[in-house]
């Protein structure tokens, strides 16, 4: 069963990676957004089956996006593993009170990286 994944990130750079750690995997189809507004927009209609979000975005950062999905019953369910350059305490803590699954530092290993989706998507399949 193919999954979607919701890519959000404004680094092209960033995006690029994800893809080539993700979209050569036949278990994952792809979406992209470059920042947390028009995330919630594809997520209220494309209903992803999980969410990798940059913290640091214009227009409106990860952390907010991940709240107002979190908050929302159509979204609520959907894991969400913040990605983030910052590695500070306050950011981990912001992330995890907004509401995020997980929360992996840039840079990371490709395979950790889809070792936690499929740990969140097995887990959100077992739940739902």
């Amino acid at each position: 069963m193919t999954r979607k994944i919701l890519l959000v990130d404004d680094e092209q750079v960033i995006v690029e990676v994800l893809s080539i750690a993700l979209g050569g995997d036949s278990r994952f189809e792809l979406l992209f957004a470059g920042d947390g507004q028009i995330a919630i927009d594809i997520a209220n209609r494309e209903q992803p089956d999980l969410i990798l979000m940059d913290v640091d975005m214009p227009v409106m950062n990860g952390i907010d996006a991940c709240r107002i999905l979190k908050t929302d019953p159509a979204t609520s369910a959907i894991p969400v593993i913040m990605l983030t350059a910052m590695a500070q305490q306050r950011d981990l803590k912001d992330g995890l009170s907004a509401g995020a699954d997980d929360f992996i530092t840039k840079p990371f290993s490709p395979s950790f990286l889809i070792d936690s989706i499929i740990r969140l998507l097995e887990g959100s399949q077992t739940a739902g």
